[in-house]
C-alpha cells in the first residue's frame, strides 16, 4: 500500500513487540563485493512509533533483498547482467529457470541462483546476452537440445522463439536501414545536436506524441520532433534523438524520414483525405514500447506537445517558417542545432 508515496505494510514490529504499520524506506548503503566498494539503494522497515535512534530494523526478507540489490548494483559497475535483466531473458522466450539453464548448457538450479544470490561469470553472461540479442542463436539451441523436452513443450517453444525470430528480423532490417543512412554521421556535431543516432528514444517520442495528439500525421510529427530535438539541445547541449534536418518546402524534414515512419515499432496507417485527394500517413501509439523518459525529456517533450497540441500540419509548418534556423538557410541546407537559441519564444 502506498500513502503520499511511501509504501506502507502491516507486520510485526520487534521495537514494540506487536503488529502494526510500518513505513518501508530506501537509503543509500555500501558493501564491498569481491573488493569492489558499491554503493546502493537499500530498504530498511521504519517504525513510526519508535524513537529516531531506534526506529529502523530489518528481517531475513528485507536483508535477502539488499543483498541482491548490492550485487545487481556491482554487477551495473562491471558491465555484467542483473538478475532482473537474466529474468526479462527468460520471460521473453517464454522459459523457467531449469529449463533456460538446460539450453545454456549449465546446472538446473544454476538460473535460480543467478536471479536471487549469485553473481555470474563472463562466460557465462556472454552466452546469455548472445540469447537475448540473436533470437537465431536462441532458436539453435533450443533445436539442439530438443529432445530434453515433451513434445508438447518443445512445439510451445519452437512456436514462441519463431515468433521472436520473425518480430525481431523484422525490427532489426527496419533499424539498419535507418542506421545505413546515418552512416555518415556516426560522430558527434553540430549537425546532429552532439549525438549520434538513438532509434530507440526516436521511436519512443513518435509514440509518446501519438498518444496525445489524437490525429498525428507525418508532416506535423516531423516539425514536433524538430523542436523537441532543438529545444532539447538548446537546454542540455545535446539532441534528443541525432536526428538531422534540412530545410525542405514545409519546413525543418529529417533526414531518413521515411524510414522513420518504416521503421517496425511505428506504428502508421494510410488513410485517404478527401479536401487534398492525397493519401495521409497517421501514425499511432505503440503501447508495447517500454522506454522511460527522464525528467528532462519528459518535460521537453510536454512542452512542445502543450505548444502544439491544437496546431494542424499546414499551421505549424507556418510556424516552423518564421524561425530564424529557417529563413536564413536555404532548401536542401542541413539546418544545424546551433540555431537552437533563436527559436522564437
Amino acid at each position: 500500500m502506498k500513502r503520499n508515496d511511501k509504501v506502507i505494510i502491516k507486520k510485526y514490529c520487534p521495537i514494540c513487540d506487536c503488529e502494526h504499520e510500518i513505513i518501508i524506506n530506501e537509503k543509500e548503503g555500501i558493501a564491498t563485493i569481491k573488493g569492489e566498494e558499491i554503493k546502493y539503494m537499500k530498504k530498511v522497515y521504519f517504525c513510526p512509533n519508535a524513537d529516531e535512534a531506534e526506529c529502523e530494523f530489518s528481517d531475513s526478507k528485507i536483508m535477502d533483498s539488499n543483498l541482491l540489490a548490492a550485487k545487481d548494483a556491482y554487477r551495473v559497475k562491471t558491465g555484467l547482467l542483473t538478475s532482473y535483466d537474466i529474468k526479462d531473458i527468460r520471460s521473453k522466450y517464454g522459459l523457467t529457470q531449469s529449463e533456460f539453464a538446460l539450453l545454456l548448457d549449465c546446472g538446473e538450479i544454476t538460473i535460480t541462483r543467478y536471479e536471487t544470490k549469485q553473481i555470474q561469470d563472463k562466460c557465462h553472461d556472454e552466452q546469455m546476452r548472445l540469447f537475448r540479442d540473436n533470437p537465431r542463436y536462441a532458436f539453435e539451441c533450443l533445436k539442439s537440445h530438443k529432445e530434453l523436452f515433451d513434445y508438447k513443450k518443445y512445439s510451445e517453444l519452437n512456436d514462441c522463439f519463431l515468433n521472436i525470430v520473425e518480430t525481431e528480423g523484422k525490427e532489426a532490417s527496419s533499424r539498419e536501414l535507418l542506421r545505413t543512412i546515418y552512416s555518415k554521421y556516426d560522430s558527434p556535431s553540430l549537425d546532429n545536436g552532439n549525438k549520434t543516432l538513438d532509434i530507440d528514444i526516436l521511436e519512443a517520442i513518435i509514440s509518446y506524441f501519438a498518444s496525445k495528439i489524437k490525429y498525428l500525421y507525418k508532416v506535423r510529427l516531423m516539425k514536433l520532433l524538430w523542436y523537441t530535438d532543438m529545444i532539447f539541445y538548446n537546454n542540455y547541449g545535446v539532441s534528443m534523438t541525432g536526428l538531422v534536418y534540412t530545410h525542405k518546402q514545409y519546413g525543418a524534414l529529417p533526414i531518413g524520414h521515411h524510414e522513420i515512419i518504416g521503421l517496425y515499432n511505428v506504428y502508421t496507417e494510410e488513410e485517404y483525405d478527401q479536401s487534398s485527394e492525397n493519401f495521409l500517413t497517421r501514425i499511432y501509439d505503440n503501447k508495447n514500447l517500454n522506454y522511460k523518459f527522464t525528467d528532462e525529456e519528459l518535460k521537453v517533450l510536454e512542452l512542445v506537445k502543450d505548444k502544439f497540441i491544437q496546431y494542424s500540419g499546414a499551421e505549424i509548418a507556418e510556424y516552423m517558417h518564421k524561425e530564424k534556423a529557417y529563413i536564413h538557410t536555404n532548401f536542401g541546407d542541413i539546418i544545424s542545432y546551433e540555431w537552437a537559441k533563436d527559436l522564437n519564444n
